[in-house]
């Protein structure tokens, strides 16, 4: 990092492009390509409202790691050696390894406790090359989950919890295990860091005799939501998911913040970054909506009768 008086200098390629030439932005993501379409969508539409649209005056270098987090500093790195204006990254793990990629190059980033994460030394002031939007984490919204999936199957007394310990609270297995003790619910917490692990997570759920499954909110676990959701329908096991993509696709239910709205945020970052601002002193967002879905056609194949309660709090229900 380049400092100048306490502030951080950053360069960018992206200004000293020739006239006429489109912006080119690097994009970052833990799996494969179509794995992503509503983070996608929203970065484009973010753009697109500040000015900045693919085939005219913008071209996004988007870089795919296929659900191996170990590609993820590598693709990184290449984007850095391409010298593309800045980078936008999704997830904790794809901003991780932005960063040991570059200290100087902007990353906008969507990820949970980026000051925790090490990311940033606050939300109001980052100070570092990493801004954008703070995604509330799943140890905080694991026991909202389990209360959401209770209320829709009353008779749930053991759940299986797939989180991604490379992403979350190192405490998060007893954060879930206290909250469902809360409500009688044994939860047995099953850890999922790389697609190579799925079979023997799933093997582990259905060992566990879990009558329920949720599944947190992580960016590596999004790119396995058909795998997920298929599992739920053949072992007839009532999910809750931390992405609405879930319910989307077929899953029960999801509890989470639209992504996106969040990434449709940054645009905003973007022209400002390339307007000379710097991510040291771009304050990062924090989303403070969060929808339920409800899938009434999975709830059906089930043979779960959604409680009135519980679709009247829904923000959208899928026929």
């Amino acid at each position: 990092m380049l400092t100048l008086g306490g502030a951080a200098v950053w360069p960018l390629t992206g200004r000293a492009q020739p006239a006429g030439d489109p912006v080119r932005l690097g994009y970052l993501w833990i799996g494969p390509a179509g794995s992503d379409r509503l983070t996608l969508l929203g970065i484009r539409q973010g753009l697109a409202e500040v000015g900045l649209v693919e085939g005219r005056n913008l071209r996004i270098e988007a870089r795919y790691a296929d659900s191996r987090p170990e590609r993820l500093r590598g693709l990184a790195e290449e984007l850095v050696r391409l010298g593309v204006a800045m980078l936008l990254v999704p997830g904790v793990v794809a901003t991780r390894a932005a960063r040991a990629a570059t200290a100087t190059m902007p990353i906008v980033s969507a990820s949970s406790d980026p000051v925790a994460n090490g990311f940033a030394q606050s939300l109001a002031r980052p100070g570092g090359n990493v801004t954008g939007m703070a995604v509330m984490a799943g140890d905080r919204l694991v026991e909202k989950w389990i209360e959401l999936l209770k209320e829709t199957v009353p008779a749930l007394k053991r759940a299986a919890f797939i989180y991604n310990p490379a992403n979350i609270n190192a405490a998060i297995p007893e954060i879930a295990n206290r909250a469902g003790r809360s409500i009688g619910v044994d939860v047995v917490s099953v850890p999922l860091a790389n697609a190579d692990g799925l079979n023997a997570a799933l093997t582990a759920v259905e060992k566990s005799v879990a009558g329920g499954m949720i599944i947190s909110d992580d960016a590596l676990l999004t790119t396995l939501r058909a795998q997920f959701v298929a599992f739920a329908a053949k072992r007839r096991i009532p999910a809750i998911y931390g992405q609405r993509e879930y319910a989307e696709a077929g899953g029960l239910m999801s509890y989470a913040s639209n992504i996106f709205e969040v990434w449709r945020r940054a645009g905003v970052y973007v022209q400002k970054i390339l307007k000379g601002a710097s991510p040291a002193d771009l304050a990062i967002e924090q989303p403070t909506r969060f929808e339920l879905l409800i899938n009434l056609k999975t709830a059906r194949a089930l043979g779960i009768k959604v409680p009135q309660l519980i679709l009247l709090r829904a923000d959208e229900v899928i026929e």
